[in-house]
């Protein structure tokens, strides 16, 4: 999950003001118990809004889908 929530910070700390992106976390089909453990934790880090430095990121907004998020920056 760290590799995960690495790449999406730095693909949010370069992307464009006003640009969208999606981050296909997956479902959690083949996780165990099914509980997508991927996704739940790029949901938490967005909620949270901090980088791995603890500094504050810009403002984004999201969609969650099934097994992605689209990304507002």
């Amino acid at each position: 999950m760290e590799e995960a929530l690495y790449y999406l910070k730095e693909k949010l700390q370069s992307c464009p003001r006003g640009r969208k992106f999606e981050c296909v976390t997956g479902a959690g089909n083949h996780s165990i118990d099914g509980i997508p453990r991927i996704k739940n934790a790029v949901k938490k880090w967005l909620n949270r809004k901090i980088d791995h430095k603890g500094e504050r990121i810009k403002c984004v907004t999201y969609e969650e889908k099934k097994g992605s998020f689209v990304i507002f920056s």
